[in-house]
């Protein structure tokens, strides 16, 4: 393996050990979902027994008024489930406003306290990984740097630039924010800070929809439990899209702190080239870019969900490496007609002035000496 590839297949490498870091917690991620959809249907199920006829509910009987005693029952219920789940009961609830909701509106309350608890566990989960990562990635290209011949400060990333690379915001959010943020109020009473990742907010939106439609429809628990599933399906689908492109960003973002810190002026985009590759990677692997010019999705990994794009330095070393290769094989098809030192010579001003351009083309500043 030449220079170049051993470089890139090394950048590849570093990703894949980023994504096993985050794969830890796709179970502990599942479970959270899991068990948010088990409680969900628990609310649903106590709904058809306590008032279905004949197995069917309708919006009549469940929107009327519910008795003094089973408001104090729900209102227990609802303290209880907020302290399961980790939630302060004085800001996702008002009393006044639950004691005031029909049997239809609690069970849509309970609800929208589960998908609420996904994404504060969700984010209680994931916030140390990204760390990891973050830590890694600019530690082990801080070694590469030193590797190359490049004097690197290879220093230890301190508390305050690794929350500065996690909050740093890319399309107009930062982490935090793709998890949950104060978008916009579920109910009146809900608190400030909610779910704005897609996949929950959606969720949040489509189960009181697909709730209050199968009663109308006169759907069986089963034909409920049914599409609750498949909703869940596709907020699992989200949840875990939004690790690997969040572990892609942050792996890329802590090596152009690298970069940064180091005095590494240009980059150079190294997709990974196989039948899943999208279009634009294929079209930005091996084009070099300024490091302080780096714009995510533009000219800097990720591009796009799923992004397995990364980026790598361009080494002195290498360029010398590769114009002694091409030296040899000049002077073994000349054999003894060729003035070695002088060859050589040419063969080096070949190389850097082709490297030299390919700088210039992407707008980089010469630093080959």
């Amino acid at each position: 393996m030449n220079s170049k590839a051993y470089w890139e297949q090394r950048s590849i490498k570093g990703l894949t050990k980023a994504e096993r870091t985050a794969i830890r917690v796709s179970p502990m991620i599942d479970a959270i979902y899991k068990e948010a959809e088990r409680q969900i249907n628990s609310y649903i199920s106590d709904l058809y027994k306590n008032y279905a006829k004949k197995g069917i509910l309708t919006l009549e009987d469940l929107q009327g008024a519910v008795e003094p005693s089973k408001k104090q029952e729900f209102l227990r219920k609802v303290d209880e489930q907020v302290r399961r789940l980790g939630l302060n009961p004085e800001k996702v609830y008002d009393e006044r406003y639950l004691f005031r909701l029909n049997r239809l509106q609690q069970v849509k309350e309970q609800i929208k306290l589960e998908v609420l608890a996904i994404s504060e566990r969700e984010y209680e989960l994931t916030v140390d990984t990204y760390k990891e990562i973050i830590k890694d990635a600019y530690n082990e290209r801080s070694a590469e740097l030193l590797t190359n011949g490049i004097p690197s400060s290879f220093i230890r990333l301190d508390n305050p630039v690794v929350e500065k690379i996690l909050n740093s915001k890319w399309e107009g959010r930062h982490f935090s924010e793709s998890i949950w943020a104060s978008a916009s109020k579920l109910a009146t009473q809900l608190p400030e800070m909610i779910s704005r990742d897609s996949g929950n907010i959606e969720l949040i939106k489509s189960l009181p929809v697909i709730l209050g439609g199968g009663i109308s429809s006169g759907a069986s628990i089963q034909k409920m439990s049914q599409a609750i599933r498949e909703r869940f399906d596709v907020s699992r689908y989200e949840a875990f899209r939004l690790l690997r492109t969040e572990t892609n960003y942050f792996f890329n973002q802590a090596q152009l702190q690298t970069y940064i810190d180091n005095g590494v002026e240009e980059y150079e985009i190294v997709a990974t080239l196989d039948g899943r590759t999208s279009d634009i990677c294929m079209r930005e692997d091996g084009k070099i870019y300024k490091s302080e010019e780096a714009i995510v999705g533009e000219n800097y990994p990720p591009y796009h969900p799923n992004c397995r794009t990364v980026t790598r330095t361009i080494y002195l070393r290498e360029i010398k490496m590769i114009g002694e290769q091409k030296f040899n094989a000049r002077v073994e098809r000349l054999g003894e007609e060729v003035n070695a030192e002088e060859e050589r010579r040419k063969v080096m001003e070949e190389v850097i002035i082709q490297t030299r351009q390919s700088l210039t083309d992407n707008g980089v500043t010469d630093t080959i000496n």
